[in-house]
């Protein structure tokens, strides 16, 4: 599949939502634009999204588990021969002052296995949420699956248009000032 939109944010998400004020207007677009591709993709049911983002429940979903591993794949965080997690990759994409929080929450969870490469991402995200009491505190907004894909692209201020580039990947109709 054409990593076309590897920006648009585990993040997951997307809706572009509250919490997203900070976000500017190509990165909102971007991340709308990777949910509707995901949504696209696997046909999940926008409701367990938001039962994820609002209450924190993982419902045993195929189409939402394979909804996660699209946007991780979208974001070059898993491979897609066999599901693992590339943890130092997902870290090295994220603001230092988030690495500092999420670098240890990314590494204990590693991968979580599952039955299939759409349950590994599943339960990999499910164990980010589950540690997310442990940083809850020191981070502005709660992480969750509109959140996750902001994150794990680097986010805000660190969006550089050369290492996009340089991961020879392409934002159709933005604008980069």
């Amino acid at each position: 599949m054409c990593r076309c939109f590897v920006l648009a944010a585990f993040g997951f998400i997307l809706y572009v939502s509250k919490y997203a004020s900070g976000m500017s207007d190509e990165m909102k677009e971007l991340v709308q634009m990777l949910h509707d591709t995901c949504v696209e993709e696997t046909g999940v049911d926008e409701s367990l999204i938001a039962k994820v983002n609002a209450e924190k429940v993982f419902a045993d979903d195929e189409k939402l588990k394979c909804y996660i591993k699209c946007l991780l794949s979208q974001m070059a965080c898993i491979d897609d021969d066999d599901g693992t997690i590339d943890e130092e990759a997902t870290i090295a994409i994220l603001p230092e002052d988030i690495q500092e929080i999420m670098g240890p929450v990314i590494r204990k969870c590693g991968t979580v296995v599952g039955a299939n490469i759409c349950e590994n991402a599943w339960l990999t995200h499910k164990c980010y949420s589950e540690m997310k009491p442990d940083v809850k505190q020191r981070l502005p907004f709660a992480i969750d699956l509109r959140l996750s894909l902001v994150f794990f692209l680097g986010l805000y201020a660190h969006l550089d248009r050369r290492y996009w580039d340089w991961r020879r990947l392409t934002f159709p109709n933005v604008h980069f000032g």
